[in-house]
């Protein structure tokens, strides 16, 4: 059996390959070693957060180096050994840091698509309550200084998700992500009323349907400036998770010229509102063309109704039922 040792536990990135002897015992194949003494020496001791890059830096280095001095190919393995380190997210998260996707068995691939498809869950859930969080926040503390923090907080978030991967904390990393997914949903939630304090409540619905005309422009967009920004790091040579987190750090630098934006954004002055004789005319001229009558239509009047009941449990009992099956499939983040 040809067995591949991996070693990132503290500040030496190591690789090493046993195979069966001419007498049947374990004989050591290649064994490669790096060590960080230079990049701690300043610090008088480990930092756990360098230690963590630079193994990510080398590892992949150091597994063909020692697959060269074997003479094997990653084929000729038939087992791996780790150490519980930081890594590539995908090894990271079922203990195989280094390992390329196809390098996979099967039931590896499983155990990432069955993680994936947790982690997706929880940002779905994380989405949805925070429309009913950050609405909710918004009407206390006003909508400007809630943008204000999905800006800051989430260019914070954004910038701080690779340190989390680097360290190999599946906790801080997933979490992260989920507050940053609460602020999306709260974003969406919390526009029409913001544009409502900027414009006023009487064309509200046509502004925000151009403002949404631009978020979707933004949508797809967005994701073609992100794949460039990959591709042109992948050409200047940089590998790895290096990849991903550069790419955090240009988003970061996106969200912090939204926060200047959104400090810029000041009330309408008075002239550009219409007096009410003006809206007391549109409003005749819209019943005299015949149009569809508007109003609350008895919400809002209170009380709890046997058929109110009956319709929060058409909705909410699906809705919880979802949020247990997530929070069932998002266990696997943390076992």
């Amino acid at each position: 059996m040809n067995v591949l040792g991996i070693e990132t536990t503290c500040d030496e990135t190591a690789t090493a390959i046993v195979a069966p002897g001419e007498d049947g015992r374990g004989l050591i194949r290649a064994n490669e070693v790096l060590s960080q003494i230079a990049e701690h020496a300043a610090y008088g001791g480990v930092v756990p957060e360098i230690a963590a890059r630079a193994h990510v830096e080398v590892l992949d280095r150091l597994i063909a180096r020692a697959l060269d001095t074997a003479g094997m190919r990653l084929a000729d393995l038939d087992g791996i050994a780790v150490a519980a380190g930081p890594g590539l997210i995908g090894g990271v998260l079922i203990g195989l840091p280094g390992v390329g996707f196809g390098a996979l068995d099967a039931g590896q691939k499983a155990q990432i698509a069955a993680i994936a498809a947790g982690f997706v869950g929880l940002l779905s859930l994380f989405n949805i309550l925070g429309r009913f969080f950050w609405a909710s926040l918004s009407d206390r503390i006003g909508r400007k200084v809630t943008y204000a923090t999905f800006f800051a907080l989430g260019g914070l978030l954004y910038a701080a998700a690779p340190w989390a991967a680097g360290i190999g904390s599946q906790a801080l990393f997933v979490g992260f992500f989920c507050i940053i997914l609460s602020m999306y949903g709260g974003g969406f939630a919390t526009i029409p009323a913001y544009l409502a304090d900027v414009f006023g409540t009487q064309f509200v619905g046509a502004i925000h349907g151009r403002l949404l005309t631009a978020w979707s422009t933004a949508g797809i967009v967005g994701p073609f400036v992100v794949t460039k920004i990959r591709e042109v790091q992948a050409a200047a040579g940089v590998q790895g998770a290096d990849l991903y987190g550069r790419t955090l750090y240009i988003l970061a630098g996106f969200l912090a010229v939204g926060f200047v934006a959104n400090l810029l954004i000041r009330p309408l002055a008075r002239h550009w509102f219409m007096e009410e004789a003006d809206v007391a005319a549109l409003e005749t001229k819209s019943a005299a063309a015949g149009a569809i009558a508007s109003g609350s239509f008895g919400i809002g009047r209170g009380g709890l109704s046997a058929p109110a009941m009956l319709a929060w449990a058409v909705v909410g009992l699906p809705i919880l039922w979802g949020i247990w099956i997530t929070l069932s499939k998002a266990l696997i983040l943390f076992r």
